[in-house]
C-alpha cells in the first residue's frame, strides 16, 4: 500500500472516495440547512436583529431533522459514481422539497409554536443601525458595484473617496466572469465530457487540443482565485456595517439561495435539457443527478469562507499587514505551491473536497485568495500596489505562464515523466505560482487601463452574477445549433471511429471546423447570456436575490 496517491490500491482509493463524499455530502447538508435558517430568518424578522425578541426560538433543534435526512441522502448519490446504483423515486422526488422548502416551513413553524408557547412584550423601537443596514442591503441590489457573489455597493457607500478604487475591481470581475463562460464553452469541445471529438490522432496531438488545453489550464490557473480575492475584500467592511445577524442573513440569501435552488432544482432542468437536445439515441436515457453544484461550487466554497470568516475574525477584525513586496508574493506563491503539490501528491486531485474540484491543487490558495483580500481591504494593499513595479508583476505572470504550458508541453513530448513529477509540476503553478502573478498581473492592468466606468458597466454589472449562474443554458443551445450546422454540411460522422471514442458522441474529422465550432460557441454563448441573466434578475423580487 502505497503512500502517493498515484501508487494506491484500488481498496485504498475506494476508502478515499467513500471520505471525501462524506465530507462533501456532511458540509452540502450543513450550507442547505443554513440556507434555510436564513431564509426563514427573512421571511419572520425581515432580516432585522431588532424585530427579534430576547429568547428567540432555537431553530437548530428543529433543523437536526432536515440535516440528517440531507446528509444521509447527499452521501447516497454520492456513491452512485463508484456503485452505478441510482438513488430511489423517493429521494429524487423528496431531496429538492426539503431542501429548498421543508426546512423553512419547518422553521416557520417552530418560530409560530415557540412564539405562542413563550410570548414576549417588545417595546416597540427600533434599532435604527439595523433597520439602516437592512435598507442597505436591498439598495445594493441596485448599484452598479455589486460583485459577483459578494455585494460591493455596501464597502462603496462606506466611504465615497473609495468609489474610483471599486470601478477597476469591477471591471475586472466582468472580465472573470466572461472568460469563465468562455472557459467552460470551450471545454465543451475537448474537455471531460466533450460532445464533439476530433478523429484520430489529432484528439491527443492536434493543434485545436492543444489550444484548447492553453486556453483552459491558463484560465484555471488563476481566475476562480482570483474570485475568492475581491469576494474576500469585502467581506470586513460589510460585516462591521451589518453586524453579524444581518451579514449571515443576507449571506445565505444571496450566497446560500442560489446554490440551494441550483443545485437540487434548476439543475436538473438544465441537465435534462443537455441531454435532450446533444445526447445521441445510443447515449441512453436520461438520469436525475439528485444533487450536481456545477458551476454553483464557488457559492458553497464561498458560503464556508464567509461563516469562517465570521466565527473566527469578528466584526472588526483589522490586524496590521502591510502589502506584500514582490518578494513576499514569492515567498506566498512558492509556500501555495508547495502546499498544493504536497496535498496533490497525497490525494487523487480529482476528487472534491467540500464541493470544490481539484482541491488538492487549489483549495489552499483559495483560502489565502479569500483571506488575503480581507486583508488587503483592512490595509489598504490596493494602494499599495498602485506603486509596485509593473515590470516585475509582468515578467512574473509570463514566465510563470511558461513555465506551465509551453516549457511543460516540450519536455513531456520529448522526455517520459514519472507521474509524481507532472503533478508536482502541474499543482505547484496552479497552486500558488500562477495564481499569484498571473491575478497579479490580471489586477495591475485593470487598474492602470480599465478604471472607469463605461456605458455598458450598469448592463453587466447586475448581470454578472446571474449570467455565472445560468450559463450552460445557452451553451448548450449553441451546441446543438453548431451540430445542426454539422450534420447539414456533412461533417459529422454517425460512425464511431475508435475504440477510445465514447459512444452517444458527435464525431468531427476536420480539425478546423472544430475550431469554428469552439469560436461559433463562444460568440453564441456570450451574446445570448448576458440579456438573458439581465431579463431573469429583471422579474421582480429576484434581485433581492441575484
Amino acid at each position: 500500500m502505497g503512500i502517493l496517491a498515484s501508487s494506491w490500491t484500488l481498496e485504498q482509493f475506494e476508502a478515499f472516495f467513500y471520505k471525501a463524499t462524506s465530507i462533501n455530502s456532511l458540509w452540502a447538508a450543513f450550507a442547505i440547512v443554513f440556507t434555510q435558517y436564513a431564509v426563514s430568518e427573512w421571511i419572520w424578522f425581515g432580516g432585522n436583529e431588532a424585530k427579534r425578541p430576547p429568547h428567540r426560538a432555537p431553530a437548530y433543534l428543529v433543523s437536526q431533522i432536515p440535516f440528517w435526512y440531507l446528509w444521509s441522502t447527499l452521501w447516497d448519490a454520492g456513491t452512485t459514481l463508484q456503485t452505478g446504483v441510482t438513488p430511489s423515486l423517493a429521494n429524487q422526488i423528496a431531496l429538492p422539497i426539503v431542501a429548498t422548502l421543508g426546512g423553512v416551513i419547518l422553521n416557520l413553524a417552530f418560530y409560530k409554536v415557540w412564539t405562542v408557547a413563550f410570548p414576549q412584550t417588545q417595546d416597540g423601537k427600533k434599532d435604527d443601525q439595523a433597520t439602516s443596514a437592512l435598507d442597505e442591503i436591498e439598495e445594493t441590489a441596485q448599484d452598479d458595484a455589486k460583485a459577483l457573489i459578494v455585494p460591493a455597493a455596501s464597502a462603496e457607500q462606506a466611504s465615497k473617496p473609495s468609489k474610483p478604487k471599486i470601478l477597476y475591481i469591477n471591471n475586472t470581475k466582468i472580465f472573470l466572469t466572461c472568460m469563465v463562460i468562455l472557459f467552460h464553452a470551450v471545454l465543451d469541445f475537448t474537455g471531460a465530457n466533450p460532445v464533439y471529438k476530433v478523429f484520430g490522432d489529432v484528439l491527443s496531438n492536434g493543434w485545436v487540443v492543444t489550444f484548447v488545453k492553453y486556453f483552459s489550464d491558463t484560465n484555471q490557473s488563476y481566475f476562480m482565485a482570483l474570485f475568492f480575492f475581491f469576494s474576500g475584500y469585502f467581506v470586513p467592511r460589510s460585516l462591521d456595517k451589518k453586524g453579524t445577524y444581518v451579514f449571515l442573513v443576507e449571506r445565505g440569501k444571496r450566497i446560500g439561495l442560489p446554490y440551494v435552488l441550483y443545485s437540487l432544482v434548476i439543475v436538473i432542468g438544465v441537465q435534462a435539457l443537455e441531454w435532450a437536445l446533444l445526447v445521441r439515441p445510443q447515449g441512453g436515457s436520461f438520469t436525475n443527478p439528485i444533487y450536481a453544484p456545477d458551476m454553483t461550487w464557488f457559492l458553497q466554497a464561498l458560503l464556508l469562507f464567509n461563516i469562517i470568516y465570521v466565527i473566527v475574525c469578528g466584526k472588526g477584525w483589522s490586524p496590521k499587514v502591510p502589502c506584500p513586496s514582490m518578494l513576499g508574493f514569492l515567498g506566498v506563491a512558492i509556500v501555495g505551491g508547495l502546499v498544493g503539490s504536497v496535498l496533490s501528491l497525497l490525494f487523487p486531485s480529482y476528487v472534491p473536497l467540500f464541493g470544490i474540484p481539484f482541491a488538492t491543487e487549489q483549495i489552499f490558495i483559495y483560502t489565502l485568495f479569500f483571506y488575503g483580500g480581507a486583508l488587503a481591504e483592512r490595509n489598504n494593499w490596493m494602494e499599495d500596489l498602485k506603486s509596485s513595479s509593473r515590470v516585475a508583476i509582468y515578467v512574473g505572470a509570463i514566465l510563470s505562464w511558461i513555465l506551465l504550458l509551453p516549457v511543460r508541453t516540450v519536455v513531456t513530448r520529448f522526455v517520459v515523466l514519472p507521474a509524481w513529477v507532472e503533478t508536482v509540476w502541474k499543482a505547484f503553478f496552479f497552486g500558488g505560482i500562477c495564481p499569484v502573478f498571473i491575478g497579479l498581473a490580471v489586477t495591475i492592468f485593470f487598474m492602470d487601463f480599465v478604471n472607469k466606468k463605461y456605458f455598458f458597466t450598469n448592463f453587466f454589472a447586475k448581470s454578472m452574477y446571474t449570467a455565472y449562474i445560468f450559463q450552460r443554458i445557452p451553451i448548450a443551445i449553441g451546441m446543438k445549433l453548431w451540430v445542426i450546422i454539422m450534420q447539414t454540411t456533412g461533417y459529422i460522422t454517425d460512425e464511431n471511429p475508435g475504440p477510445f471514442m465514447e459512444p452517444g458522441s458527435y464525431y468531427i474529422q476536420q480539425e478546423y471546423a472544430v475550431f469554428l465550432g469552439i469560436l461559433f460557441l463562444s460568440i453564441f454563448s456570450m451574446v445570448v447570456v448576458w440579456p438573458m441573466a439581465y431579463g431573469i434578475r429583471s422579474i421582480p423580487g429576484f434581485s433581492n436575490v441575484l
